[in-house]
């Protein structure tokens, strides 16, 4: 007898995660994911967007997750957690001390990490972390579609400092999950 395993799931179905740690550890997954291939990778400008699609897919992927851990963080009852991949939307149903950190926490690794002054000088937009965000929105879905049209090669490569600001608050909030 052949015995089936479904990973994350209940006998009823799909298992809805509730608990915020395990949020958080998924988010932690997707991001050892995008760090493993950006070491096979190293990002270059010039890289063809098919190979910086995993990467980006998958460190945009990880900001999202970590967007929803904050949002479940702040929202116990029994809501879904947003449907959604679009991360400025998922940043905006942060709570505003919250994004207020974000902010501050990625000014500070942006200092550590700068973002190219010529990609700045190309895009403005990268200027805030809201309009990192937006010009990032929809980058998993675009990347992880990359195939069926050319990607905006900016779109979710210059969000790894609002990511590490949002993991650092999250390590703020729950010290223990270090």
């Amino acid at each position: 007898m052949r015995r089936r395993y479904r990973w994350g799931m209940a006998k009823s179905g799909w298992r809805v995660v509730t608990d915020p740690h395990e949020i958080f550890l998924y988010a932690e997954s997707f991001q050892a994911a995008a760090q493993v291939l950006l070491m096979q990778e190293p990002n270059d400008p010039t890289m063809p967007a098919y190979k910086a699609a995993p990467h980006a897919m998958n460190a945009a992927f990880a900001l999202e997750i970590y967007f929803k851990c904050l949002w479940r963080i702040d929202n116990t009852s029994n809501i879904d957690i947003p449907k959604i991949h679009d991360l400025l939307k998922l940043f905006h149903k942060i709570i505003p001390a919250r994004q207020t950190k974000i902010c501050e926490f990625a000014k500070e690794q942006e200092t550590i990490e700068p973002i190219p002054a010529d990609m700045k000088a190309a895009y403005p937009a990268l200027e805030t972390v809201e309009g990192c965000l937006a010009m990032s929105a929809k980058a998993f879905e675009i990347y992880r579609y990359g195939y069926e049209r050319n990607p905006f090669i900016v779109s979710g490569v210059f969000v790894a400092h609002i990511q590490k600001a949002t993991r650092r608050l999250l390590l703020g909030i729950n010290p223990n999950w270090a």
